[in-house]
């Protein structure tokens, strides 16, 4: 049979024993490796280098930024992170905010972290904070990933029937969800590490971390940056180089450098991956049909009690004498005390308006001494504040009346 004619016959075959659904497999020779395409996903790994954290004490208190990157180091990721922060203040704030307004100009980072203010938490705020952010960022770094960090509610809000984690976590969902960004919800692993451990201390002064804690949002952070890497094993290989970033970065809290158990440190990695994977489907739906419920329980957008910052009166105090010694250049003044205030401010000013050079001082009691060498004129106006601290929090009352200084 000539050649053609035999090529011819095969193809015929192969067709009918196609149709029929017999297939030909292709035989290897041997010592040949057979391989599966194994090959991952992107994490985008590669692609983050530069991280900009910006937001209030929750992200300076231990340096989680630093945290963020030496954890990252120990997976074997080479980033770099800084922060653009100022203690009590919203991402309303931080718009306008220079430090943080010339960070995001600079047009050199891959990710950017941001977090809202905790204490007077308002979900509308946190949403026209993050937008106006978001629009800035993308501006000026066009392939930036934004991450909303969440922290969680102050200790006396943080369980109970005025427990506000729902409120958090239903409204930072909801702005990550509007924004196009990832969430790293910290909060919701807090809260259950709380419940779970009742003897560690996580709280410093009722709204800050201590440095176990930070490494809490450390953990949600880094999963929510990497959002297809698995759960960091903390073993012997890498227990003591974990327990190092967290100590080395201690501020502010004033912790004393510690040995953490394995397993707890073990239980924040799983909590901090959990929680931020858990929330993904609901903040990535643009149908908004994906409901995630917190962990602390259920919140709807009716106006609650327990949704409604807390507001905190502070009684005016009076400046009852302010008396000077030219010749020592200092004011003795006494106040009138103010329930609850645990500081009172104190201004003193060459004008009744106060709008010239003053000299501003806070002390803990009524009676104080102040000095004023910076101050030159033959008159002299003292004025006061109560101040009233609650989670961290400075409350300020009114300013009081002007008082004369008189001349001893």
């Amino acid at each position: 049979m000539k050649k053609n004619q035999r090529s011819i016959i095969a193809v015929i075959l192969s067709l009918c024993l196609l149709l029929s659904g017999i297939y030909f497999i292709p035989q290897v020779s041997k010592g040949a490796e057979v391989t599966e395409n194994t090959t991952p996903k992107s994490t985008g790994a590669a692609d983050v280098k530069n991280v900009l954290f910006i937001g209030n004490s929750m992200t300076y208190y231990n340096t989680l930024c630093k945290v963020v990157e030496g954890f990252a180091k120990i997976q074997g990721k080479e980033i770099e992170c800084k922060a653009s922060t100022e203690g009590g203040k919203n991402l309303i704030f931080h718009t306008t905010y220079s430090q943080t307004v010339s960070a995001i100009q600079s047009g050199k980072y891959d990710v950017v972290v941001l977090q809202d203010i905790v204490g007077t938490f308002n979900g509308n705020d946190l949403l026209e904070g993050a937008e106006k952010l978001n629009q800035m960022i993308k501006q000026y770094n066009p392939s930036a990933r934004v991450i909303l960090y969440m922290p969680w509610p102050t200790q006396n809000r943080l369980t109970g029937i005025l427990g506000r984690l729902p409120y958090f976590t239903y409204h930072y969902i909801k702005t990550a969800n509007s924004i196009g960004a990832a969430l790293a919800p910290a909060g919701e692993a807090w809260y259950t590490l709380v419940e779970k451990y009742p003897n560690v201390a996580w709280y410093t002064d009722g709204k800050h971390p201590h440095a176990i804690g930070t490494f809490v949002s450390a953990c949600a952070v880094y999963y929510a940056m990497f959002p297809e890497e698995s759960q960091v094993e903390i073993n012997d290989t890498n227990y003591s180089a974990v327990n190092e970033v967290i100590n080395k970065n201690i501020a502010y809290s004033k912790d004393a450098p510690a040995q953490y158990d394995m397993k707890l440190l073990n239980d924040i990695s799983y909590y901090g991956y959990y929680y931020t994977r858990a929330v993904e489907a609901a903040v990535e739906d643009t149908t908004k049909r994906t409901v995630y419920r917190s962990v602390a329980g259920d919140y709807s957008e009716v106006t609650t009690q327990a949704n409604i910052p807390e507001k905190i009166k502070v009684g005016k105090t009076k400046v009852k004498k302010a008396v000077r010694k030219s010749s020592v250049k200092k004011i003795m003044i006494r106040l009138k005390k103010v329930k609850g205030a645990k500081r009172y401010q104190i201004q003193i000013s060459t004008t009744k308006k106060f709008k010239k050079k003053t000299v501003k001082k806070i002390f803990k009691k009524v009676k104080a001494t102040v000095k004023y060498k910076k101050l030159k004129g033959s008159k002299l106006y003292v004025r006061a504040r109560a101040v009233k601290i609650v989670n961290g929090e400075k409350y300020f009352s009114k300013w009081s009346k002007p008082k004369k200084v008189k001349n001893k």
